[in-house]
């Protein structure tokens, strides 16, 4: 069944887009390559989207840009290359580094909650001090 579509609007837009991440998905399977749909944009007659592509370790570990680049340009934020998937704790909660956004200044470091999975950002003077245990800081969540 063919479904014509007159007006793009938020719903079909993300509608089409998660048929195309789909096939796109299915299509690479086999390829060890992971995709995520980035930013999209649409006007009534036309959606722009953005898609990154990674490979995918032997590890099963998906080799984004924030995971390339930090054995790169840890040592610019006090880092070194291997603290690249190490834990630290903050407020009796554990996180794990899982990458350099080296484009934000104010929290680069990217990090995974042990405890639930979600990411966060953290500034660099933080995860250096938890890491190395320098200074004691009382270190808030970044959403």
């Amino acid at each position: 069944m063919t479904t014509q579509i007159e007006l793009i609007d938020r719903d079909v837009c993300d509608q089409i887009l998660s048929v195309v991440l789909d096939e796109m998905k299915r299509t690479l399977k086999d390829y060890n390559i992971d995709i995520k749909r980035k930013r999209a944009t649409y006007t009534k007659n036309n959606i722009q989207a953005k898609f990154e592509f990674s490979l995918i370790s032997n590890k099963g570990e998906v080799l984004n840009k924030h995971v390339t680049d930090f054995p790169l340009y840890a040592h610019r934020y006090g880092l070194e290359p291997k603290d690249l998937g190490k834990e630290f704790k903050d407020k009796n909660e554990t996180y794990k580094i899982t990458g350099l956004n080296t484009s934000a200044h104010k929290y680069p470091i990217c990090v995974t909650s042990m405890f639930d999975g979600k990411k966060y950002k953290f500034p660099e003077s933080i995860v250096k001090n938890a890491l190395y245990g320098k200074t004691e800081y009382n270190i808030k969540q970044i959403n």
